[in-house]
């Protein structure tokens, strides 16, 4: 089955990468985006909260890009396609 939707928009995608030897996932809220090492979501509700959760014995560093420093709680409300690694 194909769906066509002619005029809709998506909303901004966020991609996200692991960069660094530590290791961990990351989570969103509302759901739709689980990754260990790269993923992308398509972001349908403002605002949407990303979480790092660092394995034991890695430590998080920060966000590069999303301007949410180094908590591992990352609030997007954006409007733009973004990329960012943790």
């Amino acid at each position: 089955m194909v769906a066509v939707c002619v005029g809709c928009s998506l909303g901004p995608r966020v991609d996200v990468e692991l960069i660094g030897d530590g290791s961990g996932h990351i989570t969103s809220e509302p759901a739709g985006l689980e990754c260990a090492q790269t993923c992308s979501m398509t972001i349908k509700t403002r605002p949407t909260t990303l979480t790092a959760h660092p394995a034991p014995g890695s430590r998080f560093a920060g966000w590069v890009g999303l301007g949410c420093g180094e908590s591992e709680l990352c609030a997007l409300s954006i409007t733009d396609d973004v990329r960012s690694s943790r």
